[in-house]
């Protein structure tokens, strides 16, 4: 698979941008770092695919005839950081059942677009600097199918607890079906003003 080990760009990536202002600059850096490593690479940011072509791609990077989705998420604390003479505000991303959720539907599409092109390799990828990703106690919550917190193991279909409380139907009548098993495990990415920002890495094959 021509060396591409996601986990060893981010590691790279995080010496350079310990923080990111957004999600979409998240994206795009890594774009670049993937770009730097592989420049033989064809990589592409919000591609659409599906039959109705309503669903998009973060990165989809191309390396001879390997095709590698990744998805990406950036949830943050309200805080203010300044680093290398550069002001971070961060948003407060505090919506955690949402959160989520999205971050494992994420995961399914990823496990979609892997079956459907025959991709080796496709990749989920959270980064966060609020502990309540990790760290929650996913008992008797609403979302608990969904927690991504320290050790927990990942599988089949997973869906909104009765009674929760959600009121969009895109969220509340829409299950979550992997086809792959994942278990959390919380990397450290960087440290920047005493916030310590960690991240999980979901592969998928086929």
């Amino acid at each position: 698979m021509n060396n591409f080990e996601i986990r060893d760009l981010l590691r790279s990536l995080s010496i350079k941008r310990p923080i990111f202002h957004s999600e979409a600059d998240f994206q795009f850096s890594l774009a670049w770092e993937i770009k730097e490593k592989f420049p033989e690479a064809d990589i592409r940011l919000e591609l659409p695919f599906g039959e109705q072509k309503k669903e998009y791609l973060d990165i989809l990077v191309t390396l001879g005839n390997q095709l590698i989705p990744i998805e990406l998420k950036y949830k943050t604390k309200k805080s203010e950081i300044e680093f290398n003479n550069e002001k971070f505000f961060l948003k407060n991303h505090s919506a955690y059942n949402v959160n989520r959720f999205n971050f494992l539907k994420d995961v399914e599409r990823i496990e979609r677009f892997v079956e459907v092109n025959n991709s080796p390799q496709g990749y989920t990828v959270i980064l966060t600097d609020d502990h309540m990703y990790w760290n929650q106690n996913d008992k008797n919550i609403l979302d608990k199918e969904f927690s991504v917190q320290e050790g927990r193991l990942i599988e089949g279909t997973l869906s909104w607890k009765e009674g929760e409380g959600i009121e969009s139907a895109k969220y509340k009548n829409t299950p979550i079906q992997l086809r792959n098993r994942y278990v959390s495990k919380w990397e450290d990415y960087s440290e920047v003003d005493n916030n310590s920002f960690r991240m999980v890495i979901f592969a998928t094959s086929d």
